[in-house]
């Protein structure tokens, strides 16, 4: 592995930013290895500065509807109610969250509250209600002591990458994985990312939602040692082997999220790393595995379930919502099933409609709204 110093800078012209980041341009050391794939970790950790702001934003808008081949006044009702729900699911998650936060002093709510409220403006699709989730694990792991990075496959323009920064503690990593400009290796179109894009996103949600708000935890991560935060892996992920992953994390991944290529081959690669790079407390989440789009996402996790059964890397499910599916350890099963349910009897937790069996475990269901079903694929 080859290692350089030379710092790569990037013109918020360039990218369309609608107005300057203090921190840019960012330096990067890049490492290179034989099989295409790069990994760029940043060295100075942006500072969270600016005021925070609402944000109404046009894919907010019954009148402007995110996708661009609506042809119908039917498919104009159908987007404009999705985004209709969208909104509405984003104000009761905010008002939750900092509802809980005033309550508890809980800086990570107060974050996931500017997040719902913020983060619409970030191309993508991620329910807002999966921030309570988000954030019913992150108790869960603080309560427990478990401390590792915070990982997602399949990154876009950081949507659903945002919130797992601004869950990260001190000392902890955050690992981005895509292919961006690599596109031969999005062999099913799920989605075309943008490095400077996600970039810019990422940057510019941890400035306003970890900001100068009297959070204390935000001095914390702002600190010289904590250069570095970021690491972002350009390529194919199935090229990405567990050392490579674990090396550029620093150590196991507490929270996974896999949204890579949606093709069965890729999906069991995919889990099966995240399997082997996770923390024994950790816990993978599998994006769009009822989206009836990709069942290449269902069926290649139902064969790696199979073949993975009774080994080491064995995961079981235990919660279903927001589109995705969330596995853990065999031997965490209960604790994580029973937190969950615990958490669903609080204001801020994700509520719990029922439970139902999927690959023979018991799960929560998750109370969703079917806004995943219904509208993510407009």
């Amino acid at each position: 592995m080859r290692v350089t110093d030379e710092p790569r800078h990037i013109d918020p012209r360039a990218i369309g930013m609608a107005a300057p980041l203090a921190a840019w341009p960012l330096s990067a050391r890049v490492f290179a290895c034989n099989r295409g794939i790069r990994v760029a970790r940043t060295v100075r950790r942006p500072v969270a500065t600016g005021a925070y702001r609402r944000w109404t934003t046009a894919t907010t808008s019954p009148d402007s509807p995110e996708v661009d081949d609506i042809t119908s006044p039917k498919d104009a009702r159908r987007a404009a109610a999705g985004a209709r729900r969208m909104a509405e699911d984003a104000v009761e998650t905010a008002d939750v969250l900092e509802s809980a936060a005033a309550s508890t002093s809980r800086q990570n709510a107060r974050r996931m509250a500017r997040y719902a409220r913020w983060g619409d403006g970030v191309k993508g699709f991620m329910e807002p209600g999966l921030l309570r989730f988000l954030l019913t694990i992150d108790d869960f792991h603080e309560q427990r002591g478990v401390f590792g990075a915070l990982c997602e496959i399949g990154v876009y323009h950081g949507k659903s990458f945002a919130p797992l920064a601004l869950l990260r503690r001190p000392g902890e990593t955050c690992v981005a994985v895509d292919c961006f400009d690599a596109q031969e290796h999005n062999v099913d179109d799920s989605g075309v990312g943008d490095k400077n894009a996600f970039l810019r996103n990422v940057e510019a949600a941890v400035r306003e939602c970890m900001g100068d708000w009297g959070d204390e935890a935000n001095e914390d991560l702002s600190d010289e040692d904590e250069d570095g935060w970021l690491a972002v892996i350009e390529g194919d992920s199935t090229a990405v082997d567990a050392g490579m992953l674990s090396d550029a994390a620093g150590g196991p991944v507490r929270i996974f999220s896999v949204d890579g290529c949606h093709t069965a081959e890729t999906t069991r690669s995919d889990v099966e790393l995240a399997s082997q790079c996770l923390h024994p407390e950790g816990i993978v989440l599998v994006d769009d595995a009822f989206n009836p789009d990709w069942p290449g996402v269902v069926t290649g996790l139902s064969e790696w379930c199979a073949r993975a059964k009774g080994t080491d890397w064995d995961l079981a499910p235990f919660a279903i919502g927001f589109n995705k599916v969330a596995m853990c350890r065999v031997d965490r099963h209960g604790a994580y099933l029973a937190a969950v349910r615990d958490a669903g009897k609080c204001p801020s937790g994700a509520r719990v409609r029922k439970t139902a069996e999927f690959l023979g475990w018991e799960c929560a269901v998750l109370s969703h709204g079917w806004i995943a079903t219904f509208h993510a694929n407009e």
